[in-house]
């Protein structure tokens, strides 16, 4: 018999309590029931220091092999044409995911 992988929302379901949520739209400020405070977004915040992808890759790749380095290279750029050159600062952790799930060779070996 094939197994076949839940879904992320069936993975997470048993760990959300459908009692405890809530409709942040409807409680500005706090948490109702939960006393904690609904903060803003802070400011976009770069720590590497990169003020561009080829710099935060350069920084990524320093000190490694050089075949490592065209391994990588070879990865990131499947990944760039997989997200169409999506800068790396809006990558999404979906894009991510998605681009492992189809870079994973199948079972049937035609991955």
């Amino acid at each position: 018999m094939e197994s076949v992988e839940p879904s992320v929302e069936q993975m997470v379901e048993p760990l959300v309590d459908p009692s405890k949520r809530v409709d942040v739209a409807s409680t500005p400020g706090t948490l109702a029931g939960h006393g904690r405070t609904i903060r803003e977004p802070e400011p976009f915040v770069n720590p590497s220091g990169a003020d561009t992808d080829r710099r935060l890759i350069q920084l990524w790749l320093h000190g490694k092999s050089e075949a490592t380095k065209e391994a990588y290279s070879s990865d990131l750029s499947k990944f760039f044409d997989f997200t169409d050159g999506k800068p790396l600062r809006i990558v999404t952790l979906a894009d991510v995911q998605e681009f492992g799930a189809r870079s994973r060779p199948s079972a049937t070996g035609t991955g």
